[in-house]
């Protein structure tokens, strides 16, 4: 559910890269959200060793040459629905992130920190999305800025299972973002 009232819950999410700052990522997310009511997320790829070239979805009549499939997001074929295989990759995953977060004495300073298995790929079908926040008094909610070799860490701990091809990291502030992902 969302705090506009504007059906912006309903909204899609961008993807972008960039190595700017967190700040000057802040107010291109702001700008983005706030000036297009088709995007509610903005999402840093985090994992840039390959850039994506689009979107297709599963039986797309698009051609792409043998060559650009690796990179091109795909929508897998078969319903990516709630399986025993993907909560347990999920709940790997999640710890991977929470144990990294203790160790780099973050835990108590993040709000709270969903992360979220999509069915995007290119290889896998799978991606994750880290969403850390700090708040108050969870009517407003800021992304948290963690130090990039923290999550350059958490990244390669993630891609090191094999089983997800792109990470991103939820850049938008709420509002108008929510926190968890519905």
């Amino acid at each position: 559910m969302g705090v506009q009232g504007d059906n912006r819950t309903y909204a899609h999410p961008l993807a972008i890269t960039s190595n700017k700052t967190w700040d000057a990522l802040d107010k291109i997310s702001s700008n983005i959200t706030n000036a297009t009511k088709e995007i509610n997320r903005v999402l840093v790829l985090l994992n840039r060793t390959r850039h994506p070239l689009g979107i297709l979805g599963a039986g797309s009549e698009r051609s792409v040459p043998a060559e650009l499939k690796d990179l091109v997001f795909n929508f897998p074929n078969e319903d990516r629905t709630l399986t025993l295989d993907r909560i347990k990759l999920l709940q790997k995953i999640d710890n991977i992130v929470m144990q990294e977060i203790q160790n780099a004495g973050l835990y108590d300073k993040i709000w709270q920190f969903p992360t979220v298995l999509i069915p995007i790929g290119c290889k896998h079908f799978e991606s994750v999305v880290l969403r850390p926040v700090t708040s108050k008094e969870a009517m407003t909610a800021s992304f948290a800025r963690i130090k990039r070799h923290i999550l350059k860490r958490i990244t390669q701990k993630i891609l090191n299972t094999g089983k997800i091809d792109y990470i991103f990291y939820d850049i938008t502030n709420k509002p108008p973002g929510t926190i968890e992902w519905e």
